[in-house]
């Protein structure tokens, strides 16, 4: 549990953002606030899908702290050799590791030095359009099962 929050964290959970882009502010703003008043330890994000992923990537590249977070992307379709970083401890404990996944970091893997979750609950589901003949991926919540995994 954070203790208290930023006034720049309270602010982005409260006020402002449309939904498409309230999950990306919040989370930049929780992962600053972690970074300068929490302990150590890695930073595990749930987006829904790549699209949000590399956006909140994008954007976590340029804050002015980034050179002392190692950010990386984790999702199912990347090969294990990219995949690799995610399971070391950085060697310097200035430097925070920030992992955003997808829900394939909810059970199939273990990044043992993470430490604080960010959560947003939702994941993007393959379905099935009967009248149109076609799937795609919408966004759902995960279940409550799904969400105490990811803890």
């Amino acid at each position: 549990r954070l203790p208290a929050l930023s006034d720049q964290a309270a602010h982005a959970l409260t006020f402002g953002f449309d939904d498409e882009t309230r999950p990306t502010n919040v989370a930049i703003s929780l992962v600053r606030h972690i970074h300068r008043e929490m302990g150590e330890g890695a930073i595990l994000i749930f987006m829904s899908g790549w699209g949000p992923i590399d956006a909140l990537c994008s954007k976590l590249r340029k804050l002015p702290e980034a050179a002392s977070l190692k950010i990386y992307q984790l999702h199912g379709s990347m090969p294990m050799s990219q995949q690799r970083g995610i399971f070391e401890k950085p060697a310097d404990p200035r430097v925070r590791k920030v992992v955003v996944s997808t829900n394939i970091a909810e059970s199939s893997i273990t990044i043992e030095d993470v430490v604080y979750v960010i959560d947003f609950g939702k994941r993007k589901e393959k379905t099935y359009d009967a009248a149109t003949d076609t799937s795609c991926l919408l966004e759902s919540w995960v279940s409550r099962a799904s969400a105490r995994q990811r803890c």
